[in-house]
């Protein structure tokens, strides 16, 4: 019973968070709106570890640049780096930080060509 309450108040929390997007999103530029759903991003795949509800805020994104962090934030390393390689170097740089942290010793190597 406890579980459906937490669930019932997930759902209205994020219908809260789409009601206010929804109404923002006319009003602010892009750079504002993607670091706005950036954080929302980080907070579902960060903190709460629901990465299929920060994936889906993820698609919201409008620039390249933020679709890297966002899929940084969801350990998406190989997704990240296909993103980041046709930006800049630095880009490929924090995936590559990433990969470390993580371990992930293929797409660290591929950061390094």
């Amino acid at each position: 019973n406890n579980h459906r309450k937490t669930k019932t108040e997930t759902l209205e929390k994020q219908e809260s968070i789409n009601k206010f997007l929804q109404v923002t999103r006319p009003l602010v530029s892009n750079g504002t709106w993607d670091k706005m759903i950036n954080k929302i991003v980080k907070t579902y795949a960060v903190h709460l570890h629901d990465i299929p509800t920060a994936e889906q805020y993820a698609a919201q994104l409008t620039l390249p640049e933020s679709r890297v962090e966002a899929l940084l934030h969801c350990n998406k390393l190989n997704e990240a780096y296909l993103a980041a390689v046709n930006l800049d170097i630095g880009h490929v740089e924090r995936v590559l930080v990433a990969a470390k942290q993580l371990q992930a010793a293929p797409v660290a190597a591929l950061c390094t060509k």
